[in-house]
């Protein structure tokens, strides 16, 4: 088993503040491929942004490294391109990419590797994004999305990081 731990983006968070982790709302969705299921996600709210865990089948995704981000519609009902999920979250109009001036998306997470053979887990914090709360809720009227593309972000290109296509996705919604 092979697992991926960024913290990155947690140096993003603002000051810390003390909540009982009980009080944290959770979310487990299955991760959905162009053949069914491929894997798991856990979403964990927390009052600095929403820690993801991702949890895919060792065979179920291509070997090598791969783009994550939240889109922007809670609908993965069109399997296998997932065009229903609309475009990276993005509801402060920032440049997409940590590399990119003006950049990042709230959707923008980093890369991680599917190592053939293994089964993956990555869990990435996001700060920029919460439940219901802030500027990006992820569970807004029309729900997000987490996605998997089919190769790596750059970090930089407009709008999406020429990052490939859409291989895995996991609606997001209130519901």
């Amino acid at each position: 088993m092979r697992t991926i731990a960024i913290a990155a983006f947690a140096l993003l968070a603002g000051p810390a503040l003390a909540q009982d982790a009980a009080t944290f709302q959770g979310y487990t969705q299955s991760l959905q491929g162009a053949e069914g299921e491929v894997g798991q996600i856990e979403l964990t709210d927390t009052p600095q942004g929403v820690l993801v865990h991702v949890v895919i089948e060792e065979g179920a995704l291509q070997p090598g490294v791969h783009a994550l981000h939240f889109h922007e519609t809670g609908d993965c009902s069109d399997a296998p391109d997932f065009q229903a999920a609309g475009g990276h979250y993005n509801p402060t109009g920032a440049a997409h990419g940590i590399l990119a001036e003006g950049g990042m998306h709230a959707g923008d997470m980093p890369n991680f590797t599917v190592v053939e053979g293994q089964r993956t887990n990555l869990d990435v914090f996001n700060t920029r994004v919460r439940f219901v709360e802030g500027d990006a809720p992820l569970m807004d009227a029309d729900g997000s999305a987490l996605m998997i593309h089919s190769g790596a972000d750059d970090y930089r290109s407009q709008p999406s990081g020429d990052a490939g296509s859409r291989v895995a996705c996991a609606p997001i919604t209130s519901n």
